[in-house]
């Protein structure tokens, strides 16, 4: 797959959001020379309703109604609850509080993408986006169902744009349409190839990201041998991580490679009680590079990398609960450091999980057939802390789960998903 890039002039766009409650917010310095919203005048976004996004039971449509929930979207199919392909979490405004509760589901054919666009005339769904409780105009998202289109630039070879539009059912996003449906304005599509990876190296999903330079949300999806960042006019990106040239790529492309790895502003308690707001700096999960190849049978009894866990800056919430700490990750010949490893381990009714002491093992419900993880504080000194792991068995899943990780956003709390082999283990504080 061959991408060209174009040069694009910046641009400043308005965000706007509908929530349900609000209360003013005041400024406190962020200690890196700006501002972020007080604790004490905080806007609290209340939550009602929805527990996880998503969840492995059903999938919601609407907050609430419960007549409309269903296992599947059609451009997902059988991957629509599977969170290592996808991504759901509440996008941030302007002043860094939250916004609308929005998720993105892809389609199994991101990898031969750019082969399903054989002209100009033609575009092809390549994610379906749900916002429950508000817009977010920067990428043109309306509430409830909308479809992302990609399609060739005329006369650029190689070269792509994007369309969102308001769909009125989540089965109007799963099939080709004329370009001539698809009217200006579009969102612009920049590919990132990442030297010595292949195709197999970019996993099929998608994920939110957020400008590093400016206070705004763009999409990154798989898009053949590439990751494509979709967004509105030119954005800054998100922090690269990146690893010594002569690393093994399956090593690389967990750094390197956004789909494998998740990145957000994480959400803690606001004081008062009654609604979440997000941390002033980032939360960082990557897997370990052979998370891919584990097989239930390599966690039976045995503490398996999953993969390490960063945070920008000190959060008390995330130590207690998460036993997370600060770490810097890899940018070149910089190995990183200070990262929190988390690994997994299946106590099945033969083999059981060694707990370092014995009386840190977490109650989990007393049964045979328990999933554990341990969450090692970095030092020189082995620090453990263990939490009870729920597992989803997805072993009837058609096509393997990639290796990838994400922070799992609920409204009461935020936790971590992780790939167990054929299946998908969420950690439980």
């Amino acid at each position: 797959m061959t991408w060209k890039r174009s040069h694009m002039l910046p641009s400043v766009v308005a965000l706007a959001f509908a929530l349900g409650s609000w209360a003013c917010a005041g400024k406190v310095a962020d200690g890196k020379g700006g501002e972020r919203p007080g604790a004490d005048t905080v806007r609290v976004v209340q939550f009602p309703g929805h527990a996880e996004c998503p969840d492995h039971g059903s999938f919601i449509a609407w907050r609430g109604d419960t007549s409309s929930a269903f296992s599947q979207v059609a451009l997902a199919g059988a991957a629509t609850l599977i969170p290592e392909f996808h991504d759901c979490q509440r996008l941030i405004d302007t002043d860094h509080q939250f916004g609308p509760l929005v998720g993105i589901w892809v389609p199994e054919y991101l990898p031969t993408v750019e082969d399903s666009l054989p002209d100009n005339e033609t575009a092809i769904p390549v994610a379906i986006v749900h916002a429950w409780d508000g817009v977010y105009q920067h990428l043109d998202i309306a509430q409830k169902w909308n479809c992302l289109y990609l399609l060739r630039k005329p006369g650029a070879d190689g070269e792509f744009r994007a369309k969102m539009i308001h769909v009125n059912e989540e089965s109007d996003c799963a099939g080709k349409r004329p370009v001539s449906d698809l009217p200006p304005p579009y969102l612009n599509v920049t590919p990132v190839t990442i030297p010595g990876l292949a195709l197999a190296d970019y996993p099929a999903a998608g994920r939110w990201d957020r400008d590093r330079h400016a206070p705004k949300h763009f999409i990154g999806l798989s898009c053949g041998a590439a990751w494509c960042e979709i967004s509105r006019g030119a954005h800054g990106s998100s922090r690269r991580y990146s690893l010594n040239l002569g690393a093994a790529p399956k090593k690389r492309r967990v750094f390197e490679v956004k789909g494998w790895y998740d990145e957000q502003y994480l959400a803690v308690p606001t004081d008062p009680p009654g609604g979440l707001e997000p941390l002033p700096f980032l939360g960082t999960m990557v897997p370990d590079a052979n998370l891919q190849d584990r097989q239930l049978s390599d966690f039976e009894g045995v503490w398996v990398p999953a993969g390490v866990v960063s945070l920008e800056e000190e959060s008390p919430e995330y130590r207690d609960k998460l036993n997370i700490s600060p770490g810097s990750l890899p940018s070149g010949y910089d190995a990183g450091a200070n990262l929190t490893r988390v690994s997994l381990c299946w106590e099945s009714g033969a083999k059981a999980c060694r707990f370092q002491p014995a009386a840190d093992k977490p109650a989990c419900g007393g049964t045979a057939d328990q999933w554990y993880a341990r969450i090692e504080e970095p030092g020189s000194v082995a620090r453990y802390h263990y939490e009870c792991v729920t597992r989803h068995d997805h072993s009837g899943f058609g096509r393997p789960i990639p290796g990838t990780a994400r922070w799992s956003w609920k409204e009461d709390d935020e936790t971590q998903w992780w790939r167990c082999a054929q299946g998908c283990c969420t950690v439980k504080p």
